[in-house]
Protein backbone atom coordinates (compact mmCIF):
# COMPACT_ATOMS: atom_id res chain seq x y z
CA UNK A 1 0.00 0.00 0.00
CA UNK A 2 1.08 3.56 -0.59
CA UNK A 3 1.80 5.29 2.71
CA UNK A 4 0.10 8.63 3.34
CA UNK A 5 -3.11 8.03 1.38
CA UNK A 6 -6.35 7.94 3.35
CA UNK A 7 -7.77 4.42 3.63
CA UNK A 8 -11.19 3.12 4.64
CA UNK A 9 -10.80 -0.64 5.02
CA UNK A 10 -14.13 -2.13 3.86
CA UNK A 11 -13.89 -5.00 6.33
CA UNK A 12 -11.63 -6.96 8.63
CA UNK A 13 -11.94 -10.20 10.59
CA UNK A 14 -10.58 -11.14 14.00
CA UNK A 15 -9.48 -14.76 14.33
CA UNK A 16 -8.64 -16.44 17.66
CA UNK A 17 -6.32 -18.99 16.07
CA UNK A 18 -7.94 -22.36 16.43
CA UNK A 19 -5.72 -25.38 17.19
CA UNK A 20 -5.61 -27.77 14.23
CA UNK A 21 -5.57 -31.55 14.34
CA UNK A 22 -5.01 -32.15 10.62
CA UNK A 23 -1.33 -31.19 10.45
CA UNK A 24 -1.99 -27.75 8.94
CA UNK A 25 -0.26 -24.81 10.65
CA UNK A 26 -2.39 -23.16 13.34
CA UNK A 27 -0.66 -19.81 12.84
CA UNK A 28 -3.89 -18.07 11.84
CA UNK A 29 -4.42 -15.81 14.86
CA UNK A 30 -5.33 -12.16 14.16
CA UNK A 31 -6.76 -10.19 17.08
CA UNK A 32 -7.47 -6.54 17.89
CA UNK A 33 -3.85 -5.92 18.95
CA UNK A 34 -2.71 -7.17 15.51
CA UNK A 35 -5.17 -4.83 13.79
CA UNK A 36 -3.95 -1.87 15.85
CA UNK A 37 -0.34 -2.68 14.98
CA UNK A 38 -1.20 -2.91 11.28
CA UNK A 39 -3.30 0.27 11.18
CA UNK A 40 -0.66 2.28 13.05
CA UNK A 41 2.30 1.16 10.92
CA UNK A 42 2.53 4.33 8.82
CA UNK A 43 -0.65 3.88 6.82
CA UNK A 44 -3.44 6.41 7.23
CA UNK A 45 -6.34 4.06 8.02
CA UNK A 46 -9.26 6.33 8.93
CA UNK A 47 -11.95 3.70 9.41
CA UNK A 48 -12.52 -0.02 9.20
CA UNK A 49 -15.52 -2.31 9.55
CA UNK A 50 -15.45 -5.44 11.70
CA UNK A 51 -17.18 -8.40 10.05
CA UNK A 52 -18.30 -11.22 12.34
CA UNK A 53 -18.26 -14.72 10.93
CA UNK A 54 -17.95 -18.31 12.00
CA UNK A 55 -14.60 -20.03 11.78
CA UNK A 56 -13.29 -23.55 11.91
CA UNK A 57 -14.09 -27.07 10.86
CA UNK A 58 -16.98 -29.16 12.08
CA UNK A 59 -15.99 -32.34 13.89
CA UNK A 60 -19.10 -34.25 12.76
CA UNK A 61 -20.88 -34.75 9.45
CA UNK A 62 -19.63 -36.01 6.12
CA UNK A 63 -15.92 -35.54 5.31
CA UNK A 64 -16.77 -33.57 2.19
CA UNK A 65 -18.86 -31.01 4.07
CA UNK A 66 -16.79 -30.50 7.27
CA UNK A 67 -14.78 -27.56 5.86
CA UNK A 68 -17.94 -25.62 5.00
CA UNK A 69 -19.87 -26.50 8.14
CA UNK A 70 -22.59 -28.65 6.62
CA UNK A 71 -23.77 -32.23 6.80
Amino acid sequence: MIKGIEIVDPHHHLWPGTPRTDGVSADNRYLLEDLWNDTQSGHKVLKTVFVECGQGYYESGSEAMKPVGGD
